[in-house]
């Protein structure tokens, strides 16, 4: 799955290779191979949530840059 804000994406995916098993949800920026955050939860949604929330962080970052 891909969560995008603007120029950020986040991939989360599946490690049911563990127990318990684990969502894994990795941050980079279009245009680069730069990992900026990268983390893991136990549910899909708590990763969907802190993607999401790492993502806003990124875009609130840029917007104030710019300003």
């Amino acid at each position: 799955m891909r969560i995008r804000k603007q120029q950020f994406f986040a991939d989360i995916l599946h490690d049911s290779r563990v127990h318990p098993e684990l969502y894994h949800y990795v941050v980079q920026q279009d245009g680069s191979n730069v990992i900026l955050s990268w983390s893991q939860e136990l549910t899909e949604e708590a990763a969907i949530r802190s993607a999401e929330s790492e993502l806003d962080r990124l875009v609130g970052n840029e917007e104030q840059a710019a300003s």
